[in-house]
């Protein structure tokens, strides 16, 4: 596999790793609470969605919301069943409106990447 097309994975899984501390919780500072983080996922179709999957009981997130354009992906994937029906959306603009997460993970095609960035920058929302 090529290094440009797993580097953007493997910062993906570092970020996400990074916002947690070992023993499962937030990582907290001065600027923080103690609350969740609120996760927004953008695209269903990247490979290391099972990384969500396998934290999403842990606490120290929350997925407030998905996206994905595809019909046929955003009502079959890994998170079906674990986040809440209403909270899939079919428009990333739409979902990071109305659920107004802290951060977004970009797992759908790296070819759409830049559009996450560009829906979430003007929102201040950080992508991972």
């Amino acid at each position: 596999m090529k290094l440009k097309t797993i580097l953007p994975a493997l910062l993906c899984i570092a970020a996400l790793t990074a916002c947690t501390s070992a023993s499962g919780t937030k990582a907290i500072d001065e600027n923080t609470n103690d609350s969740p983080l609120r996760v927004g996922v953008a695209g269903v179709t990247h490979g290391h969605l099972g990384e969500v999957r396998r934290r999403i009981g842990r606490g120290d997130f929350e997925v407030v919301g998905v996206s994905e354009e595809i019909d046929e992906y955003r009502l079959d994937n890994d998170l079906t069943g674990l986040v809440p029906e209403d909270l899939f959306f079919k428009s990333l603009g739409d979902m990071l409106d109305r659920t107004k997460p802290e951060v977004v993970v970009a797992y759908g095609s790296a070819h759409d990447h830049l559009a996450v960035v560009r829906e979430c920058a003007p929102r201040h929302i950080d992508v991972m």
